[in-house]
């Protein structure tokens, strides 16, 4: 387990995933979400949740990628955190192009538009 988090922090079910991960540690040793959604014994909705609260709620360096070797990891180096960044990164501009297409808008529009939304929030 990552210092990042104290045991007694996390929800069993954060707790199973992370300990899971540790297997996980590096682009290199991914695991795909369906791997790792029957190994904790989750939906892969559910495993994602858990994931996403790990990652907002507790800090922990969770990485993804969708490209080989795909799946979900520990962040272990500055390297592959910048490749996570990247891959959120297109990600979000593949969906600022779905969001300028129904709001017959353009993408940069769209993205102006959720950055003053954040602002709101933050």
């Amino acid at each position: 387990m990552t210092d990042r988090a104290r045991p007694m922090e996390l929800s069993p079910s954060e707790l199973l995933v992370l300990e899971t991960l540790q297997c996980h540690r590096g682009r290199a040793a991914a695991i795909h979400k369906e791997a790792l959604a029957e190994q904790v014994g989750m939906e892969v909705r559910k495993m994602r949740e858990v994931i996403v609260q790990l990652i907002e709620r507790h800090n922990q360096p969770i990485g993804s990628a969708s490209q080989a070797p795909a799946g979900y990891f520990l962040i272990e180096t500055a390297q592959e955190a910048e490749q996570a960044a990247q891959e959120l990164k297109a990600r979000i501009i593949r969906l600022a192009k779905r969001l300028a297409k129904l709001k017959r808008n353009t993408p940069a529009d769209c993205l102006d538009q959720l950055r003053i939304d954040l602002q709101e929030v933050a």
